[in-house]
C-alpha cells in the first residue's frame, strides 16, 4: 500500500440536504483515498490521501463529486494536512475559557498577510475582536448560531480585503477540536 498523508478538508456552505454518509460513500470511490470520515453536517472531511496527490488534486476530486453527484456549483474548500491543522489549533491567541465565543476563519484561496488584516479594524468593539495567526483568522465575540453571526463574519471578510477573491469557511473552535479528535482516532 502506498504511503498516505492525513488531510482535513472543510467544505464551505455544504447543503444540509447532502447526507454525510452518502457523501462519504461517493468519496470512498476515489482512487487514492483511504480511511475516509465525514463529521457533522457542515462539510468536514477527513481523508488519508496517497502521498503523491497534491492538495489541489484532492480538492479537485472532492469538487467533482460535489458538482456531479450533488449539483453543487463551484464547491469551495479549505484543506490542511494534519500537522498544519494541529499547528493552527495550537496557535489559539485567546484564553481557553472563551472556547464558545471563538470562531476560526480558514482561507480557501490565498493566504492573508498581516498587512491585509491591519488595514481596517475600526469596527471591532470591546466584545468583538479578531486577529491573524498562522494564516487563519481567529475571531472572538458573541456568537448566537443564527444569521446574525453570518452577518458579522461577512463583515469581517469585507473589511479584511475588500474587492478580492479571498474567501473563507469558518468553524467554531469547539467543532475544530472535535474534527481533530476524530482525525486522530
Amino acid at each position: 500500500m502506498a504511503s498516505t498523508i492525513k488531510y482535513i478538508v472543510l467544505v464551505r456552505a455544504l447543503s444540509t440536504k447532502i447526507k454525510m454518509k452518502d457523501l462519504k460513500d461517493q468519496l470512498e470511490k476515489i482512487n487514492g483515498f483511504n480511511n475516509l470520515k465525514t463529521f457533522f453536517t457542515t462539510g468536514n472531511i477527513i481523508v488519508d490521501a496517497q502521498q503523491s496527490m497534491s492538495k489541489k488534486e484532492i480538492c479537485t476530486e472532492i469538487s467533482n463529486v460535489l458538482s456531479n453527484e450533488y449539483q453543487m456549483e463551484k464547491p469551495l474548500m479549505a484543506i490542511f494536512n494534519i500537522d498544519e491543522y494541529n499547528d493552527i489549533l495550537s496557535s489559539n491567541p485567546y484564553d481557553k475559557t472563551n472556547e464558545s465565543k471563538t470562531v476560526i476563519f480558514f482561507p480557501i484561496n490565498e493566504v492573508l498577510k498581516q498587512s491585509d488584516c491591519d488595514k481596517d479594524k475600526d469596527f471591532m468593539t470591546k466584545s468583538t475582536h479578531w486577529q491573524l495567526v498562522n494564516g487563519v483568522i481567529w475571531y472572538l465575540g458573541p456568537t448566537t448560531g443564527t444569521a446574525s453571526d453570518v452577518k458579522i463574519f461577512k463583515l469581517i471578510e469585507k473589511k479584511i480585503k475588500p474587492g478580492s477573491n479571498h474567501e473563507y469557511t469558518f468553524r467554531t473552535l469547539r467543532s475544530t477540536q472535535k474534527i481533530l479528535d476524530v482525525a486522530n482516532k
